[in-house]
């Protein structure tokens, strides 16, 4: 739910960066949206790559979108799919807080937790 609130956020802002740009009669109307994508786009890959580890894929899945026409409804099938239940390999699942003893938890998967603290008396 996390990556698409994030993703679907961008289509009003595209929205009205188009509308002020018509307003502003800037000769060229994507200049306005086409910069807002170019400053968004790290965060929304960022966000795709770990949107693939939630369903337990690599990162690298996202490079299907280079195969023409069928390559980005392979990676919105793969975006669509409910994330694994409880860990995997790519850490702890985002729906399920841990709980109780974190560092034992995230050893089972092979996740490097930081240390907790010992408790000062």
């Amino acid at each position: 739910m996390e990556y698409w609130v994030f993703e679907l956020a961008h289509l009003p802002v595209i929205a009205a960066l188009l509308i002020v740009g018509r307003m502003a009669r800037i000769t060229n109307l994507g200049l306005l949206p086409s910069l807002y994508i170019l400053a968004v786009v790290i965060p929304s890959f960022a966000g795709l790559v770990r949107r693939l580890h939630d369903t337990n894929r690599s990162g690298w899945w996202l490079l299907i979108n280079l195969v023409p026409v069928v390559g980005p409804f392979i990676v919105l099938s793969f975006t669509l799919t409910d994330g694994n239940r409880g860990p995997n390999r790519f850490g702890p699942s985002p729906k399920q807080p841990m709980s109780g003893d974190e560092n034992a938890q995230a050893d089972d998967i092979g996740y490097l937790a930081p240390p907790i603290p010992p408790e000062r008396h």
